[in-house]
């Protein structure tokens, strides 16, 4: 078990790169640009404007490429995890919500169907009206 979660780990980080370093039509992401305090130190050693300036360009050039990088790692953990839960039957997705209910409160995602998505909006509906 612990290799076939080695090997997918290796797996996805290979396809973040491949994916990082490809050319997309996607537009990019707006990463606003943050404000980094400078490392220990460099005040002390009298840092001009020009090397402050050049490390706030730096930090957030690594910043955008980082916060990009995170959040495809994100949705390739939520895709993996959606694609392994499909190999189950609907009755062992049960089973598993109930034995990790029962030992750590977790619980596995469930599926909405159409049939919940209309229950959830039918009782918001009825909270507003009480209000």
């Amino acid at each position: 078990m612990f290799r076939l979660t080695g090997l997918g780990g290796c797996v996805l980080l290979v396809l973040a790169f491949v994916v990082g370093t490809g050319q997309s039509g996607d537009k990019k992401q707006e990463v606003p640009t943050k404000k980094f305090g400078l490392p220990a130190n460099w005040k002390k050693i009298g840092a001009s404007d020009e090397q402050r300036k050049k490390y706030q360009e730096i930090k957030n050039s690594f910043y955008t490429k980082m916060k990009v990088l995170n959040d495809q790692l994100s949705q390739m953990k939520k895709q993996e995890t959606r694609e392994v839960l499909s190999l189950l039957t609907e009755d062992q997705k049960a089973q598993l919500r109930k034995i990790l209910s029962e030992r750590t409160g977790e619980k596995l995602p469930e599926k909405k169907t159409t049939k919940k998505v209309v229950e959830d909006k039918a009782k918001k509906e009825e909270k507003k009206e009480k209000e």
